[in-house]
C-alpha cells in the first residue's frame, strides 16, 4: 500500500509552516502573500516526496474542479455496448483531450431528462465538477437541463443541435451523407434513399427527420433503406424481414460485422466533435472565456467511405 504524504512531512522537509505549504498546494497561496520563489520551493519539494494533492479539496477551496461531466444518455437494456462506437469515441477521446488540458472526465448515463438534469444540479452544487459536455434526450425546446444551464451559466457544451439559441453546442452536419444516400440510390434505380431507425424508448421506427416507418413502406419498392449502426439493421431485419433485399447498413469503419448483405462504411465524426467541445469548453472552466459563439457545426468528411458486398 502506497503511503500518502502529509503536509506535515513537506513542511518539515522544506522547513516552512504547514500552514504556508496548505495555502500553497491547495492554491491559495495569494492570501498567504507568498512570495513566487517560495511558493516553487514548497512545490517542488512536495513533487519530490511524492505528494498527491486532493482534488476534490481542491475544488472546494479554490471553486475550480478539474474535473469535466460527460453526460450521455444510455442505451437501452440489453444493447451490446461494444457496438455503441458513439460512446466508445466521446470516453476515448474526450479523456484524452482533456488530460493533456489537465482536466479529467467523469462519466455519468442517464436514462431520462429529469436523471439528467438531477445528476446535473448535484454534482454541480457540490462543487465536484466545473462543467459538463452532454448530449440530448429530447429535441423539444425546452427541457429541464436547458433551464438549469442557463439560470445557473454552468459552463456546458450540448452535442447535436439544441433547439434554442441559449447553449453552446456542437453539431455534426451529416448532409453529405444525405446527398450521398440519394444518388446511391437513385444508381441502383430507386426512386429515393432513406435511413430508418426505431424511434427513441418505443418498439416503433421512423425516419431520420421522425417521420413514422410502417411496413408499407417497404411494400411500395420505390426506397432503398439504410439503417444506420449494426443495432438499428438488427432490429430493422427482426421486425420487417422482408426488408432486407432492399437494406443497407451504415456503419463506422472500426465496427463492421459481417452481415448477409450490403454495407457502407464510414468515418466517424464523433471524434472531431467531441475535441471541439473539449477546445470549448476548458478555457470556459479555467479561466472563464465563454465561447463567444454559440452553434459549432463538424463537417462529415466521406472520402473514406468503403463499400461492402456479399
Amino acid at each position: 500500500m502506497v503511503k500518502k504524504v502529509s503536509l506535515k512531512e513537506i513542511a518539515r522537509e522544506c522547513g516552512f509552516s504547514v500552514s504556508l505549504v496548505s495555502a500553497v498546494l491547495s492554491g491559495k497561496n495569494r492570501v498567504n502573500r507568498c512570495s513566487g520563489e517560495t511558493s516553487e520551493k514548497i512545490k517542488a519539494c512536495a513533487k519530490r516526496l511524492g505528494y498527491t494533492p486532493n482534488l476534490l479539496a481542491q475544488a472546494v477551496v479554490t471553486g475550480k474542479s478539474p474535473i469535466i461531466l460527460l453526460s450521455l444518455r444510455e442505451e437501452a437494456p440489453g444493447e451490446p455496448e461494444v457496438l455503441n462506437f458513439y460512446l466508445n469515441d466521446l470516453l476515448i477521446d474526450g479523456s484524452r483531450h482533456l488530460a493533456e488540458q489537465g482536466f479529467y472526465m467523469l462519466y455519468m448515463p442517464y436514462r431520462t431528462e429529469y436523471e439528467q438534469v438531477e445528476q446535473v444540479r448535484k454534482l454541480a452544487g457540490s462543487g465536484i465538477i466545473s462543467g459538463v459536455i452532454a448530449n440530448i434526450f429530447s429535441m423539444t425546446r425546452e427541457i429541464p437541463l436547458y433551464s438549469y444551464l442557463e439560470e445557473t451559466q454552468l459552463p456546458a457544451v450540448i452535442l447535436g443541435f439544441p433547439k434554442t439559441d441559449r447553449l453552446v453546442s456542437v453539431g455534426i452536419d451529416n448532409s453529405p451523407i444525405d446527398r450521398w444516400i440519394q444518388q446511391y440510390a437513385v444508381g441502383l434505380g430507386y426512386a429515393r434513399g432513406a435511413q430508418v431507425m426505431p424511434f427513441l424508448n418505443s418498439d416503433r421506427f421512423c425516419y431520420r427527420d421522425q417521420t413514422p416507418f410502417s411496413g408499407e413502406d417497404i411494400r411500395r419498392k420505390d426506397t432503398l433503406f439504410f439503417a444506420p449502426g449494426f443495432s438499428s439493421y438488427r432490429k430493422l431485419t427482426a421486425r420487417f424481414p422482408e426488408i432486407l433485399s432492399s437494406l443497407v447498413l451504415l456503419e463506422d469503419t472500426r465496427f463492421h460485422f459481417q452481415i448477409s448483405g450490403p454495407a457502407v462504411l464510414l468515418p466517424s465524426a464523433n471524434p472531431l466533435a467531441m475535441k471541439r467541445a473539449c477546445e470549448l469548453l476548458v478555457p470556459w472552466c479555467r479561466d472563464g472565456r465563454k465561447p463567444e459563439q454559440k452553434t459549432h457545426i463538424i463537417q462529415r468528411s466521406l472520402e473514406q467511405i468503403q463499400m461492402i458486398q456479399p
